[in-house]
């Protein structure tokens, strides 16, 4: 698992949706920390864990089997991974309403059990009607006076992406 880097390498870290895909995070973060040169920045981004939960019940099960989600960060967890491997954390958000709507209906279109290996493959155009429809519907709503400000409401109560920007002592 190690990268084919020397030691204090790199400036700039970036390590998007790869911490739920592995048994072993923690190794992950040690490594990622390793790489990185003294000062050095980290954009770090997981599921949000309330995104995963809500799925679970209704979600095709290979989705939280290997290679895809077979670990959930709560807002603590991923914190405390990050902190944990000797970095500090400089800021956190969440994002991605659209996405955990989406994939929720996604799951109701693909209910037959048709998916195998990576669930990314599968997330494709051309996509269902329903799913079309869902991303018009957003798009449409982005063009209505004051809807930054509902949207910014529904990523924070029901995000998809949680993102931690830390440096490296």
């Amino acid at each position: 698992m190690p990268l084919p880097l020397p030691g204090e390498y790199a400036t700039r870290i970036l390590a998007t949706e790869v911490l739920e895909h592995t048994a072993q995070p923690e190794a992950i973060m040690e490594e990622l920390v390793r790489v990185g040169r003294p000062g050095a920045r980290y954009f770090i981004t997981v599921p949000d864990s309330r995104s995963e939960i809500l799925q679970k019940p209704f979600a095709n099960p290979v989705y939280f089997t290997q290679p895809n989600h077979i670990q959930i960060f709560d807002k603590e967890r991923f914190v405390r991974l990050v902190e944990n491997s000797g970095l500090k954390v400089t800021r956190y958000e969440t994002w991605g309403f659209y996405w955990t709507f989406f994939m929720s209906v996604f799951w109701l279109v693909h209910q037959k059990g048709d998916l195998q290996g990576s669930v990314l493959d599968s997330i494709a155009p051309p996509y269902h009607p329903v799913l079309q429809s869902w991303s018009n519907t957003w798009a449409g709503l982005m063009e209505l006076k004051g809807a930054e400000k509902v949207m910014e409401s529904f990523d924070q109560y029901l995000p998809k992406t949680q993102l931690i920007i830390a440096r490296k002592g």
